[in-house]
């Protein structure tokens, strides 16, 4: 009974680990190329969050005017340490 309640547990902390373990997205960016994340497009269509490389600047998530195509500004409190890949983000826009 106390072997099959260790095997238990030590299946559970494994279940829980592997849940945890992914693999980084990477894209590689030409300096100067933004793509729009998943679901990035504002509900008006004026203005999508893009991921990209500002010229030789590191990588990072930027807030975009989809008319002008120019950036407005950049997300800085988006985590970019680990995933560079446009389908590493997502995005859900309040209806407001």
């Amino acid at each position: 009974m106390k072997r099959r309640a260790i095997e238990a547990f030590a299946l559970a902390v494994f279940a829980v680990t592997a849940v945890h373990l992914h693999a980084t997205v990477e894209y590689d960016y030409k300096p100067g190329e933004f793509l729009v994340i998943k679901d990035g497009k504002s509900l008006d269509k004026k203005v999508a969050i893009v991921s990209g490389k500002k010229k030789k600047r590191e990588f990072g998530v930027y807030l975009m005017d989809v008319q002008t195509k120019k950036l407005i500004g950049q997300l800085g409190e988006v985590a970019t340490g680990l995933d560079t890949a446009p389908d590493a983000y997502y995005a859900h826009w309040s209806p407001d």
